[in-house]
């Protein structure tokens, strides 16, 4: 078992050059798709055989539960997104920028920097573990539009038909149908990650079907994986 409860900054300024990480790092492998798509199933399963999965939408929640960086995400806005503790209301944020793609935009442009910050310094902690784990798992809806599917040896990206994608946000999340089709038209489009992509590896992984079919799927290419970078199976 590898530790995961490691304490952590929030500074929000994106490390220098001479932080980045080491040639010899743990291998890392990039996990993106669709909301709804099977992503944190994916997550799950991997987790389950070993790897260490570092999820963006996790850090977030790290960088918005913090007063002062809460405040500066509240400053983006004419309406407060903060709780009385001074925390981000996430879904009073949710409700503003999936409504609105120019606040979303702007929100991005805050939280993208932070979350790579905060991302690095957990990654440079994990590469001094004894033993290390034997992969690193970033995880992030927007990997391959924020930068994060740079570092990575190869990107996963989890897909599913788009009834089946809207059919799980709605009994999942519970959402109307007006709110899910609202937050699926404010998600990058595939043709969109894979133009992003350039000569990153991208894999797809297809959720269509049952857990069982997906856990082979998952089984099988993290063997392929961990035998490319170096490192025997689980």
């Amino acid at each position: 078992m590898h530790p995961t409860n490691i304490s952590f900054s929030t500074n929000c300024c994106p490390p220098p050059a001479s932080c980045l990480l080491p040639p010899a790092s743990v291998p890392l492998l990039g996990l993106t798709g669709g909301i709804a798509c099977g992503k944190s199933s994916v997550a799950r399963l991997l987790a389950a055989r070993g790897a260490i999965v570092l999820d963006a939408d996790a850090i977030v929640h790290e960088l918005y539960a913090e007063p002062k960086f809460a405040a500066r995400v509240a400053a983006l806005f004419e309406a407060d997104v903060r709780r009385a503790d001074g925390t981000i209301d996430r879904a009073a944020l949710g409700r503003i920028v999936f409504a609105d793609k120019l606040a979303l935009r702007r929100l991005e442009t805050l939280v993208h920097p932070a979350v790579a910050a905060l991302r690095d310094e957990k990654l440079r902690a994990l590469n001094e573990l004894t033993p290390r784990p034997p992969a690193v798992v970033l995880e992030a809806v927007k990997l391959i539009e924020a930068g994060q599917a740079e570092l990575c040896a190869l990107v996963w990206c989890v897909v599913c038909e788009p009834d089946v994608q809207l059919r799980r946000l709605m009994t999942t999340r519970g959402l109307s149908e007006a709110d899910a089709r609202a937050r699926l038209a404010n998600q990058p489009s595939l043709q969109e990650k894979i133009a992003a992509l350039k000569d990153i590896p991208l894999l797809f992984i297809e959720n269509n079907g049952t857990e069982d079919e997906l856990q082979r799927r998952v089984d099988g290419e993290w063997t392929a994986f961990l035998k490319a970078n170096g490192k025997h199976g689980y």
